[in-house]
């Protein structure tokens, strides 16, 4: 029997060759005989992840080419692979190959997976009854606002809804409670773009429309009634319990503890009394007569013992058989409301989408996995619809792939298995992940895919796996310590999860389900590859390596947070370290990546990082690069624009804020204090004149206030950049013209209002930034889910102190089946553990507690991983009750210290010695940034080639037929000649021959720039002009010929020369003058240099022959410039 080339599952740990190994094997693919670049399918994570690869392949195939050694590790694979290739066929083939990419470059299918759904979806837009012409919609938050307010409308029609809506309120207000219902429910509709809102969509469109609601209000009932029931019975039980305490009335002093014992509160009044508490007291009691009495119970107690321990028995049974029930109820009373509303609001999207014509990004997977279920038995059916045939799947980042996103590839999968070359040493599908690096499962990443589930899937014969053991990025006592930290932490990490959940759910329940599922070595399973061996042939070039990690203190008895209380020493010890090691030459910014959670702690470190360095000179201050300072909305000169547009739209005394922001922004300079008349400010309400409320603006800004509100949203944009003198500023530049493009798509889609435009800003534009930069010497501040591929010298983790497990306020997806709830398959509930940690639902609770521990882990492990030469980690001292991953660190570290030969005070420095370095003059290590800004003006830190923002084509065109038309509206009769003199100039600019003249008369006669009765004159003159001898034979040339068109120079300032003829050989300019007086000399010397400049201009940019000409009209005279 043949045997078919398994599918290779490679599971790569941090550092180890990930990217070489998935593009040696594409390469490899491509050297296989009989093999193609369209056949390949390259599956990764992110679109960067996809430019990248694309990248590393051309080049790679461009080294191969020209055979300059470049990139031999790939050659030598090759060659292992295909011995009978010599070094002159690879070079051969390589160019083969690397032309049929470029020369059909759309079958190069490396692409996300969302971008080759999308392919796919489109082709079978009509099977699945879509408009092929749709929009992707990414904005779920847009999305979201709409639905609700679609919803708000339904009310009215609606009165079993609106009533669903007031019994809510009216819940809600006699419980204390806010009854606005709409921002819990815009929270809880995220959930409708997820892939584990499926399972509850699907139960609710099996049931008829009609049926729907009132499934909601049975449901509504059961719950109701579940939780009413119970307590009441539980009073009943209780009030027996009293009822034969008081009965016996033994002396409280009998008890053992006397008034502590909880027996003793069944004396008390019930209105005070908490029975969940008061039973959870009790149960210890239950058959234990010892701790009713002291020694032995007298005969009072032996009374009261012999009746009460019974019915305390029958209310620990009832409890037992009864309580998960009750607990599930109490879980899901908080959502069953809102969860009527989100499945209305689900129908709603229909609705949206053909309203809007797009499609949700979130909808993808479920379309395709339509798809799948229609061709079932020919998946070959899909390939030929899309118009292409894979062979071979590699698939990358594979840890954060989805379940629907798996499912939707298994059978396109095991077709091309099944269509296979049987006998190949090259495996024809890669699979590559890393558990440990799995941080997206809010994205709906699911890492048990590539723990066990690809395998069963698959097939054990189909499938082989492998893993990288080296690490090529880090020095070696960095791999030591990491090697160290993931031996150790996942077991301690198991150990606390396993204690807590034992605790929660008993020791019978543990040994019966977690320890028989093994959840008991889930983590510790996770991180048995977690071992790394120091690559053995960088030799020495390896040794080296730090790890600082500081405990901070933390006071006793203080109730805040212990990351609030350690917040300000770790952002201190975090600045002066960065400041000690660039003024020692240690390290330059550029090598020092600061990791952390959250935007917040962000924001936190960028403002201390530039508050320290406030007393420093220019030279000592260094730069800063983060996500959040290239956001659009955080650009001065951005700002400046959305609030004068603001103002623009409202009243006089709502627009007081957005004025006030107009003359702080435009007054704001570096190390310049900003000081205005505080008189003012008391016109910001009153006024809407902006001669008042803003006289120190610029003139410009004043002048055109009411008529440029009348221009179009692109041309009124520009006149406010330049009227504010926002285009002469540099750093502002990339910004501005950001945001151009960003108008320019808004206006694409047909509207110009300002107002629009302000609600697609506040939509779409503010999530917007700058494109990423590269090499830039300053210290970068991200995200450790952005940090995920970049790697640094020095990774600094301030805020070292996330929690282990999940807020209780968050909701997850538990599975109803066999519950009350059936019906409804899923349903979201709070991650609580006094409520569905203790329902019939308790396991998904704890195993939602393994992925939360688990995840708090592999942020740790994806942190720590980014290093090359340096780690400094600082931590919050710990307490008797381990809650945070520093807590991980620290009994790590305090246990098992020895190991790494280093003592433990409040910390550890690894290992002991210091290496020596080198004083940094220069940036040494090169790595893909998110962009820079240049905080403090003392470096230019962007590669730009414009110091002026570059006024659009189209204003200046508008700009100049204003100008004009005011100048000619301005002119009477005494000022004839000049008139007649802008109306020729402006002729000129756009002729070519006589037969051009009547159509541009007509044009502008239609456009308002000419008088009927001047139509003649202009003819006449006009026609004497293209009579000259020298203008005739430069027309009659016959060439190509461009009017008032702007060239930019490196400085960014515009030139714009009235008309330019293009030769083969040689290129003319002509710019026409009609000034001068007679009798005296009229050619000008300014005119004469400003032609000399376009010539140069056009030297520059490459043009044959550069030839110069002034055309005096009044004179009839042609003059050559030299």
């Amino acid at each position: 029997m043949a045997n078919i080339s398994p599918v290779k599952i490679l599971k790569a740990s941090a550092g180890s060759g990930k990217t070489f190994n998935l593009t040696a094997h594409y390469i490899s693919l491509l050297f296989k005989e009989n093999s193609s670049f369209s056949q390949i399918l390259a599956i990764t994570f992110t679109n960067k992840a996809t430019a990248e690869m694309k990248h590393r392949i051309l080049s790679v195939l461009e080294s191969l080419a020209l055979d300059n050694g470049e990139y031999d590790d790939y050659k030598n694979i090759i060659q292992k692979l295909n011995p009978q290739l010599s070094n002159i066929e690879i070079s051969l083939r390589a160019q083969h190959i690397y032309r049929q990419i470029l020369h059909h470059y759309g079958q190069f299918a490396v692409s996300t997976i969302d971008g080759f759904v999308q392919k796919i979806i489109r082709s079978f837009s009509y099977e699945l009854e879509i408009g092929s012409s749709y929009r992707l919609e990414m904005n779920i938050d847009k999305v979201k606002k709409d639905l609700a307010l679609r919803l708000n409308n339904v009310l009215n029609d609606r009165p079993d809804l609106l009533k669903w809506v007031i019994n809510y309120a009216r819940e809600q207000i006699e419980n204390g409670k806010h009854w606005n219902y709409t921002n819990t429910l815009l929270e809880l509709s995220n959930e409708l773009f997820k892939e584990r809102y499926q399972p509850f969509h699907n139960a609710i469109k099996e049931l008829k429309k009609e049926d729907r609601f009132t499934v909601f209000e049975t449901i509504s009932d059961i719950n109701r009634e579940s939780i009413k029931s119970f307590e009441n019975d539980f009073v009943v039980y209780f009030t027996e319990a009293k009822n034969c305490y008081i009965k016996h009335a033994v002396d409280i002093n009998q008890f053992q503890g006397k008034t502590r014992n909880p027996i003793s509160k069944l004396g008390e009044s019930f209105e005070s009394i908490n029975f969940f508490t008061l039973y959870e007291k009790l149960v210890p009691f239950i058959d234990v007569p010892e701790k009713w009495q002291a020694k032995r119970l007298g005969d009072q107690m032996q009374f009261l013992y012999d009746e009460l321990n019974p019915i305390l028995k029958k209310i620990h049974r009832y409890y037992q058989e009864n309580a998960p029930e009750y607990y599930l109820a109490q879980a899901l009373k908080e959502n069953i409301y809102y969860l009527n509303l989100l499945q209305e609001m689900g129908s709603l999207l229909r609705d949206y989408r053909e309203d809007n014509g797009v499609m949700l990004i979130s909808e993808s997977q479920t379309l395709l996995n339509e798809i799948n279920k229609t061709s079932l038995d020919n998946t070959s059916f899909i390939w030929e619809k899309v118009g292409t045939h894979f062979k071979h799947l590699l698939f990358d980042e594979f840890q954060d792939t989805s379940s629907n996103q798996w499912s939707n590839f298994v059978p396109l999968l095991l077709n091309m298995l099944a269509e296979a070359e049987p006998n190949t040493s090259l495996a024809d599908h890669l699979i590559v992940g890393d558990i440990k690096q799995s941080i997206y499962r809010w994205r709906s990443g699911d890492w048990t895919l590539l723990d066990k589930k690809v395998v069963s899937d698959l097939g054990k014969n189909r499938t082989q796996e492998d893993s990288l053991q080296e690490n090529y990025r880090s020095l070696e006592n960095i791999i030591d310590f990491n090697n160290f930290l993931y031996k150790h932490g996942p077991r301690w990490l198991q150990e606390q999860l396993n204690d807590k959940v034992k605790n929660g759910i008993g020791e019978e329940a543990y040994e019966e389900w977690w320890q028989k599922e093994g959840f008991n070595q889930s983590i510790v399973r996770a991180y048995e590859t977690s071992f790394q061996q120091k690559p053995l042939n960088k030799g020495s070039g390896n040794k080296g390596g730090k790890v600082n990690v500081k405990m901070l203190p933390i006071e006793k008895g203080n109730r805040s947070s212990r990351q609030t209380q350690t917040k300000e020493h770790a952002l201190l010890a975090l600045g002066n370290q960065i400041l000690a090691w660039i003024q020692i030459g240690k390290y330059l910014p550029g090598q020092i990546g600061i990791l952390v959670r959250t935007n917040k702690e962000a924001q936190d470190v960028i403002e201390h990082l530039l508050s320290i360095q406030q007393s420093l000179s220019t030279e000592e201050r260094f730069n800063v690069i983060s996500g959040e300072a290239l956001m659009l909305l955080n650009n001065r000169a951005i700002k400046l624009l959305i609030n004068s547009l603001t103002v623009m739209i409202s009243n006089a005394k709502d627009a007081a804020t957005f004025k006030a922001n107009c003359l702080y922004l435009f007054h704001q300079k570096e190390n310049e204090s900003f000081d205005i008349n505080n008189n003012i400010w008391f016109n910001l309400t009153d006024s809407q004149d902006i001669n008042i409320w803003g006289r120190t603006l610029p003139h410009s800004i004043k002048e055109n206030w009411e008529t440029a509100q009348q221009r179009p949203l692109s041309e009124l944009i520009e006149l406010l950049i330049r009227g504010y003198g926002l285009d002469t500023n540099e750093s502002d530049i990339p910004y501005l013209l950001a945001f151009k493009d960003l108008i320019a798509k808004f206006t694409h889609q047909g509207e110009q209002s300002i107002l629009s435009f302000l609600t697609y800003w506040k939509e779409e534009g503010v999530k917007k930034a700058l494109p990423a930069g590269e090499g830039i010497d300053a210290v970068e501040i991200l995200t450790i889910h952005k940090s995920k591929g970049l790697a640094f010298d020095v990774v600094m983790i301030p805020f070292c102190s996330w929690s282990l497990d999940a807020n209780h306020l968050r909701d997850f997806w538990v599975n109803t089946t066999n519950t009350s709830y059936d019906i409804l398959k899923a349903v979201p509930v709070k991650y609580n553990a006094n409520k569905v940690g203790k329902s019939s639902l308790y396991k998904a609770y704890f195993e939602e507690m393994l992925f939360n521990y688990l995840d708090a882990l592999n942020m740790l492990y994806v942190a720590t991983t980014r290093t090359i030469r340096e780690l400094y980690i600082t931590v919050p001292g710990e307490t008797s009750s381990p809650n945070l991953i520093a807590d991980l660190l620290i009994n790590v570290l305090k246990q098992f210290n020895e190991e790494l030969n280093v003592p433990y005070e409040q910390g550890i420095t690894f290992p002991k010695e210091e290496y020596p370095f080198k004083k940094k003059q220069f940036m040494t290590t090169k790595k893909v940034a998110k962009g820079s800004v240049n905080l403090w003006g003392n470096g230019a830190l962007w590669t730009w080639s414009l110091s002026r923002y570059p006024i659009s084509e189209h204003l200046n065109h508008a700009l100049n037929n204003q100008k004009i038309k005011t100048e000619l509206l301005v002119l009477g009769e005494q000022d004839a000649n000049i008139r007649l003199g802008l109306l020729l100039h402006e002729l000129l600019s756009k002729i070519m021959s006589p037969q051009d003249l009547p159509h541009l008369l007509t044009k502008m006669l239609a456009e308002g720039f000419i008088k009927k009765e001047e139509v003649s004159i202009l003819k006449e003159r006009i026609l004497l002009i293209l009579d000259n001898r020298d203008i005739k034979e430069l027309f009659e040339r016959g060439y190509k010929s461009l009017n008032e068109q702007s060239i930019i120079n490196k400085d960014g300032r515009v030139f714009r020369p009235d008309k330019v003829l293009f030769g083969p050989s040689e290129t003319i300019i002509l710019d026409f003058k009609f000034t001068g007086k007679k009798n005296e000399s009229f050619i000008n010397k300014d005119h004469i240099n400003q032609v000399k400049e376009y010539k140069n201009l056009l030297s520059e940019m490459g043009y044959p022959s550069v030839q110069g000409y002034l055309f005096y009209a009044f004179f009839n005279t042609l003059v050559p410039v030299q």
